[in-house]
């Protein structure tokens, strides 16, 4: 269901519920998104695929800062996740394709921006409005 929302605040609900997994990799959040940012779209999807990717994003890394960052880029909403782990591209692959349906059911994408030696960065697209 439809609704608008700070992206800030879905960031800091989600990377709360994944604290004791953080802290279980001696990892911690950097909620970078403004709270400025709002988004018209399904609250829970969102939160399901940005809670699936920062799990990943924990699986990877230990004693490692995973920044969540946003920007508007004319009607578009990009959020980015970066972090220093290593994961192998087929790893991320997969669970891009798992979430990619999920994405498209609310107007959203996925790409990997940047997959390097020292992490990577995962960029959502959105509508703003």
């Amino acid at each position: 269901m439809k609704n608008q929302f700070a992206l800030k605040q879905l960031i800091s609900k989600v990377t709360t519920t994944l604290m004791p997994m953080a802290g279980n990799r001696c990892s911690f959040f950097i909620n970078d998104v403004s709270p400025d940012i709002q988004l018209l779209t399904d609250q829970d999807i969102l939160a399901s695929v940005v809670s699936e990717l920062l799990q990943t994003a924990l699986r990877q890394t230990e004693n490692d800062c995973i920044r969540i960052s946003a920007a508007i880029d004319h009607e578009l909403v990009l959020l980015n996740v970066h972090e220093n782990g290593y994961c192998p591209s087929s790893e991320m692959t997969r669970r891009i394709r798992l979430i990619q349906p999920l994405l498209a059911s609310i107007g959203g994408s996925i790409v990997v921006a940047g997959h390097h030696r020292e992490g990577h960065d995962l960029a959502f697209r959105f509508l703003s409005n």
